[in-house]
């Protein structure tokens, strides 16, 4: 086995399958992966993704086009209605493959990083290795790479690991160099087509040069200032309004990155780092506890900053010092802060901490692991810093590799359900409001009659998290569906008041569904006026949704407003057929039917019939429709189109209400 593990000097391409096959294991369990979080609403729900309503140019002007188009292509491959589930598989194949991409760009970077280095130089493959596939197969890994939408994440991770590798490989063939370092140049461009954290770049390929390569700063900008001048200007040229919007002050409504951002202060943010700095160590070394969403709280006071942030002040003064006196392995050190930067320091971001941050980070913590215990087995055994480590070090490395592995097809496993994911994130998280609203929703989706249990979720997320509008709102409409509706106007009215007070991206359709849900629940309770203002208000809010339509106009015929019913409910008619955000249990003729009522009411018939065959038409084996046929013949005298209205609901529903209406019941008996 040693001899074999040897010819991986000459054969790296062994090397590079070993760990793709051993991460598609790892990574198996992924396929069945669900959207979750913000993939519903940046996949799912996002129609700027369809085909059929953006085109291919469109995505390449987005703050993300590489994402934007690679996610529109597997929209395109599993497209289908967006109410309707989409198919994954393609979304993770991408992100498997761009994952194995990235473990094989850094596979052969380090490869030919190690062989710079004496100590490595007659053994680079095998510990470049052992790093790779390692990092390869981290739990650690699985949010960048499982959850969906984080392509964007681990993207750029590749990009940024291949400007390394092409940078490295232009020193390394002088006759190439223009070459390879255009490839560095427009893989820069791509990485920022996929996250603008890889603005960082230009400084570790500087300093990776300084390190490894240049043996002064005179001649690194001599020989090769082109190259920092492409990177720079590569960035640039692509940033597409990123810097300006992060950097901008004015307070924003949709924006939860950047200066504008008014949910944290610029001091919170960075006093609240150190213990997230802490949370990724710790997990790097020892990968228990993974959490999809922390919703982490800002630091408050000292107690809550103070001991972590003298770890990390420790840990950064070590990555300085080290830098001048042993700059090759303290280089690891600056790429771990370097890359973390973007998200880790002043710049506030909603979310504190993610830990798909620590994709690429881990690889430099993982080097930094291989290389000290290597070191230490080296004092262990006795042998020379460059000599041959023996079965013991590559039985550690297969022990660690088969444990994260298996972790990692564990964690992976998790993804496969909606439930069983937020119930792992409130074991991790208790008092996570946000993971209590999902939870809420998953269960209620998976099965409505558990609509109650739902239910308690959404009380815990009110508790947790009261700044949370979506908290009230999914409490409200909770109690509504269960038809507590008196119950439920308190909760969407703090719902509203909450939007008001706080507006952001969805600033303008979230307050039309609560008011929508409010004037529904008004309406239940025969409070017809109050019912009224508040879905003509959801309509100016958002006049695209025939159901607000509908029930406006069923509204307006119960106060025997027939002319203003009739007017709201063409307009539900002309958006149900197309309306995407209409709810599968609702029919597309509901609408209809209420306008033939409404036309009954106007004494106009002809309309009446006209309308009810158009909804016949739609739907002929609708037994709501023969129903209001039915009791149409019968109000006109039409015996005959009454019978076989009736005979048909007989046959289909024979205990359909209808049915026992004394003047249907002696028509079927009569039979005539």
């Amino acid at each position: 086995m040693i001899s074999t593990l040897k010819s991986i000097e000459q054969r790296p391409l062994v090397a590079c399958a070993i760990i793709a096959v051993v991460a598609c294991v790892a990574y198996w369990p992924s396929f069945d992966g669900k959207f979750l979080f913000d993939d519903e609403y940046r996949i799912l729900l996002d129609k700027n993704l369809d085909p059929d309503n953006s085109s291919w140019t469109d995505h390449l002007t987005t703050r993300r086009p590489l994402v934007t188009t690679s996610l529109a292509i597997n929209y395109a491959i599993g497209k289908g209605e967006l109410r309707e589930p989409h198919d994954a598989w393609s979304y993770h194949f991408v992100n498997l493959c761009i994952h194995i991409a990235a473990a094989l760009t850094l596979f052969g970077l380090l490869r030919r990083t190690f062989s710079r280095v004496e100590r490595f130089e007659l053994r680079a493959s095998r510990v470049a290795l052992a790093a790779a596939l390692l990092w390869a197969v981290h739990p650690l890994t699985t949010q960048a790479v499982t959850y969906m939408i984080q392509r964007a994440e681990s993207g750029m991770a590749l990009f940024y690991l291949l400007t390394l590798y092409c940078f490295v490989r232009g020193v390394d063939a002088p006759a190439k160099a223009k070459l390879w370092f255009t490839a560095a140049v427009v893989s820069t461009g791509l990485g920022m087509g996929c996250k603008a954290v890889i603005i960082t770049v230009p400084i570790v390929v500087f300093a990776y040069d300084r390190i490894f390569v240049a043996r002064s700063y005179t001649e690194l900008l001599s020989k090769r200032w082109g190259l920092y001048a492409g990177l720079f200007v590569s960035l640039f040229v692509l940033s597409n309004g990123v810097f300006s919007g992060v950097l901008s002050t004015k307070a924003g409504t949709t924006s939860h990155v950047g200066f504008q951002y008014k949910g944290v202060t610029p001091l919170e943010y960075l006093l609240s780092q150190p213990a997230v700095l802490v949370r990724y160590l710790q997990l790097s070394v020892w990968p228990d506890g993974l959490c999809l969403d922390y919703s982490w709280v800002p630091a408050q006071g000292f107690s809550q900053w103070g001991p972590q942030g003298v770890v990390v002040l420790l840990l950064l003064g070590l990555t300085i010092y080290g830098l001048k006196k042993a700059p090759r392995f303290a280089f690891l050190g600056l790429v771990f802060f370097t890359v973390l930067a973007p998200t880790s320091s002043i710049v506030p971001i909603k979310d504190i901490i993610f830990e798909h941050r620590m994709y690429l980070p881990l690889a430099a913590v993982v080097v930094a692991l291989v290389v000290g215990v290597d070191a230490l087995l080296s004092r262990v055994t006795g042998k020379p810093a460059g000599a041959e480590r023996g079965p013991a070090a590559v039985a550690l490395v297969a022990i660690v590799a088969l444990s994260l592995t298996v972790a990692t097809y564990k964690r992976n496993q998790t993804y496969g359900s909606d439930i069983a994911m937020w119930e792992d994130v409130i074991e991790t998280s208790p008092e996570n409001g946000r993971a209590y609203i999902n939870l809420g929703l998953a269960v209620s989706k998976s099965d409505p009659s558990r609509l109650a249990e739902s239910l308690e979720h959404f009380e815990k997320a009110c508790f947790y998290a009261p700044e949370y509008v979506l908290a009230w709102q999914f409490r409200g409409r909770a109690l509504f569906k269960l038809k507590r509706h008196s119950e439920s106007l308190p909760f969407l009215r703090t719902a509203l008041s909450k939007e008001r007070r706080r507006p952001d991206r969805f600033s303008k359709k979230r307050p039309a569904e609560t008011r929508f849900l409010l004037g529904c629940a008004l309406a239940e309770l025969n409070r017809l006026d109050e019912a009224r203002t508040e879905l003509e208000l959801a309509v100016a809010s958002d006049g695209e949704r025939s159901l607000y339509w509908e029930n406006l106009g069923a509204v307006r015929g119960r106060q025997k407003d027939f002319a203003a019913a009739q007017e709201a409910l063409l307009k539900a008619v002309e958006l149900a057929p197309n309306d995407p955000d209409r709810p599968q249990d609702f029919s597309a003729i509901t609408a209809q039917l209420q306008l033939a009522i409404t036309y009954a009411n106007l004494n106009e018939p002809e309309k009446e019939l006209a309308t009810l065959e158009e909804a016949k038409r739609r739907e002929p084996e609708s037994l709501a429709v023969r129903e209001n046929f039915l009791l149409r013949s019968i109000r006109v005298g039409d015996r005959v189109r009454a019978l076989a209205d009736a005979k048909f609901i007989q046959g289909r529903a024979p205990d359909h209400p209808v049915l026992s209406a004394p003047a249907i019941k002696a028509l079927l008996e009569s039979g005539q």
